[in-house]
């Protein structure tokens, strides 16, 4: 407080002296007056420069937004233009298939058996490098069309000649999903990647066809001739196979999940690995059939015929096995679990009688595999897992096996048995070891 009142009266004092010697204070007036006058001269370019960086900063952001709105638009543009342009191509092109194909019919009816047969082979060529160009949808109306025609039947009669439309053809990676091809002759065409995905492919013959790695999720293929065919890595997911001739088919990795095997013809096949998950194979023949490591989770296998298959490593957990016969079936470290870990993208899981699940993350099954009235005369169980099944009249007459007795060591590949089987009236003698 002190020391404030002594600057005031210091100030004060200055003050008194100023006024009272006029010239000192004009003196300091006129230098001070052009120092305020530059100071506020810079303070004003200062703020003029700010404010003209500000407004460039927010005109190039508003230009950048501006910009991009535009390449959206254009893009949005020429999506729509090359989607129209895409359409209006394929368009054009079917209906000049269809065109073109309805003048060769019309002169394949009028000219003679050599014309004809040339006229067929123009029919051929243009056919298939239609079905390369255009769409599923559009492919669906040209193969009905030819099926309508009778052009990919067995034989064809309207260009007299024994090789029908598609057979033998190059159709590779393909897009014939949903479409017609009904008793179609596909004969040793290549169908490598190609989507079929929900085709009608009833009745259609794909003898010795190369399909490795196609897409025939929910394909109609009752009734098909698939011999020798390749379809390693297809996914046949829900398909349907009743009564198909797959004698010698390549099945290696493929996804057979949920799908219907009545009746069919499975001899000689490779399944090694493949995927039978929830698979319903009743009255099927599998003799002589590769199914290595296979999974046949949660399975039907009824009235079947698997005798001397190969079923190494094989996953038979959950299923349902009723009068099957395996007799000299190589079952050696088959695996019946009683609790397994299914995918969630495995659709409806049907659970049978004492089954039940838990939800974590994945679903896990708890529940014992049942054979019933099933034939293992002559298999070979060496290490096979049996702990997760349920026996029920299971001929075991014959089968080969290492047996354990309180009189030796606990062998180690000697087979597991279900809880409570008495083994002692089986007929048994031990095998010899094997390597595969």
């Amino acid at each position: 407080m002190i020391a404030d009142l002594s600057f005031i009266k210091i100030f004060a004092s200055a003050w008194r002296l100023l006024a009272d010697n006029k010239e000192a204070l004009q003196a300091i007036g006129s230098i001070l007056t052009p120092l305020a006058v530059f100071i506020g001269s810079v303070i004003v370019q200062v703020w003029i420069y700010l404010q003209n960086k500000k407004i460039d900063e927010e005109t190039k952001i508003n230009d950048k937004k501006i910009n991009n709105e535009q390449q959206k638009i254009t893009k949005q543009i020429s999506k729509h233009e090359r989607k129209t342009a895409v359409e209006g191509f394929r368009r054009e092109t079917l209906d000049g298939y269809l065109n073109r194909m309805s003048s060769l019919i019309e002169q394949g009816i009028s000219n003679k058996k050599n014309s004809s047969i040339i006229l067929g082979q123009v029919a051929r060529a243009l056919t298939i490098a239609t079905i390369k160009e255009l769409d599923s949808n559009r492919n669906r109306q040209v193969t009905f069309f030819l099926y309508e025609t009778k052009l990919i039947q067995d034989v064809d009669n309207l260009f007299h000649t024994e090789l029908p439309l598609l057979s033998e053809s190059d159709l590779g990676n393909i897009n014939l999903k949903k479409s017609f091809l009904k008793d179609a002759n596909l004969k040793n065409s290549n169908l490598s990647g190609a989507n079929l995905a929900g085709a009608n492919l009833e009745n259609v013959n794909l003898e010795n066809a190369n399909l490795q790695g196609a897409n025939l999720a929910g394909v109609n293929l009752e009734n098909a001739n698939l011999k020798n065919a390749n379809l390693q890595g297809a996914n046949l997911e829900k398909s349907r196979l009743n009564n198909a001739c797959m004698i010698g088919i390549n099945l290696g990795g493929a996804d057979l999940s949920n799908t219907k095997l009545h009746g069919a013809d499975l001899k000689e096949a490779n399944l090694k690995g493949c995927n039978l998950f929830q698979a319903e194979i009743i009255d099927a023949t599998l003799t002589g059939a590769n199914l290595r490591r296979a999974k046949l989770i949660n399975a039907t296998i009824k009235n079947s015929n698997l005798s001397d298959t190969f079923l190494k490593y094989a996953k038979i957990s959950l299923a349902e096995l009723t009068e099957v016969n395996f007799q000299n079936a190589y079952l050696r470290l088959v695996v019946f679990e009683s609790e397994v870990n299914i995918s969630e993208n495995k659709g409806v899981l049907q659970l049978r009688k004492g089954f039940s699940t838990t939800l974590s993350g994945e679903k896990i099954v708890s529940g014992k595999a049942k054979l019933t009235n099933v034939d293992l005369r002559g298999a070979t169980l060496d290490s096979a897992d049996f702990s997760g099944a349920i026996f029920e009249q299971v001929d075991l007459r014959g089968a080969k096996y290492p047996k354990n007795s309180p009189e030796t060591a606990l062998n180690m590949d000697a087979p597991i048995f279900p809880e409570n089987f008495d083994e002692s009236q089986i007929e048994n003698f031990v095998a010899d070891k094997c390597s595969n």
